[in-house]
């Protein structure tokens, strides 16, 4: 999958028809959605003028998705100052892993502070494995 700097260029090309662009910027909102998705689009539509027809404003697009960019970047720079939201503490991290997922938890007070797809551990996958054959042979 592309990352967010890719489907911000793609947005700038105008060599891209109007709809391919605004896929990207709808792409660029998946990845990066402060408010939730509808409610980020929503924003951006309204701030940037996206009109219904993007043929009559294209540049509307490439405002939206730079004040998108823009909020991120603050969003990034925020995140590397690595402080609790929640308890403001700086007791560093711990993992959690729920079998999909793995998540940084805080020290201190224990809530998510970014989570991440993982695949399963080495464990459940051989166990996994194991049941697979033992269903192939007809032993289990």
């Amino acid at each position: 999958m592309s990352g967010f700097a890719t489907h911000r260029q793609r947005v700038h090309d105008v060599r891209l028809t109007p709809r391919a662009r605004h896929a990207n910027l709808r792409t660029c909102v998946v990845m990066f959605a402060p408010y939730g998705f509808r409610a980020t689009y929503h924003h951006l539509c309204v701030s940037a003028g996206v009109p219904g027809d993007l043929a009559a404003d294209p540049l509307s697009l490439v405002r939206a998705v730079e004040e998108l960019g823009a909020a991120r970047q603050l969003w990034l720079a925020d995140e590397a100052s690595s402080a609790c939201p929640a308890c403001d503490g700086r007791a560093g991290t711990t993992r959690w892993f729920t079998g999909h997922e793995e998540h940084d938890l805080c020290a201190r007070c224990g809530i998510t502070l970014g989570a991440r797809p993982a695949g399963p551990d080495a464990r459940v996958a051989r166990e996994r494995h194991e049941r697979w054959l033992a269903v192939w042979r007809r032993t289990g």
